[in-house]
């Protein structure tokens, strides 16, 4: 709609720069010079109503991506999935619990972006090569309530070493009472602007071995439990 505006707003300014220039022509008598605005006229005239239609096509398009969040219709591109707090909290699960079965060195890439909003009971681990991000000005404005993103795959050894290509960034997370927010991971895995409003374990609850991380620009209410790393 922004978009649309702009177009709109150019194709008013035109009219109102044609009108003024035909009435001043009218008013000095000179003919010639009047049929020489009024061709310029016609022809702002016929590229304010080819900008015009530009605009509805870009305001078609960017309405359209509103649609089928969870099933990935959107203008960003097919590894891109954007949410919402109107959609259903099972099949948000369902979503993520599907792009996180990844597996180490696939050739997939996935984004999932969070609309501003609180979402309540949303549970998932974040997988191989995927991205998770809120889309609000700071972290609280994206909630995730009753619920968790973790990181805290074990390996056959009972380690977390190989939990690599994933992050986190920009969100709320309150997890259930009593519960902490699990981050075990290794390198390439980023966690950064969030505010956690629980305890956290770089770690599983047998306190594997994890390698690396990045951790920053981060608020966690609680004890973070470092025991894992090397």
């Amino acid at each position: 709609m922004f978009l649309s505006k702009l177009f709109l707003d150019g194709v008013l300014s035109r009219f109102v720069l044609v009108g003024v220039r035909t009435n001043h022509d009218s008013q000095t008598g000179d003919e010639t010079q009047s049929r020489h605005t009024e061709q310029r006229a016609g022809k702002l005239r016929s590229g304010a109503a080819t900008v015009g239609k530009l605009g509805l096509i870009m305001a078609k398009m960017l309405g359209g991506a509103t649609l089928a969040r969870a099933h990935n219709s959107t203008i960003f591109g097919p590894n891109v999935y954007v949410l919402a707090p109107s959609d259903s909290v099972s099949s948000i699960n369902s979503t993520l619990n599907t792009l996180n079965t990844n597996a180490q060195f696939s050739a997939n890439r996935y984004a999932v972006l969070f609309e501003p909003g609180t979402y309540t009971g949303v549970e998932a681990e974040v997988g191989f090569y995927e991205s998770v991000a809120g889309l609000g000005e700071t972290p609280s404005a994206v909630t995730i309530s009753n619920g968790y993103l973790t990181s805290n795959q074990t390996d056959s050894k009972g380690n977390l070493t190989t939990n690599f290509w994933r992050s986190l960034e920009n969100l709320y997370i309150m997890p259930p009472s009593g519960d902490v927010l699990q981050w075990g991971v290794s390198q390439g895995a980023a966690f950064r602007r969030m505010y956690v409003n629980s305890a956290m374990e770089l770690t599983n609850s047998n306190c594997g071995e994890a390698s690396g991380g990045f951790l920053a620009d981060s608020v966690v209410n609680g004890n973070i439990n470092g025991c894992s790393q090397q």
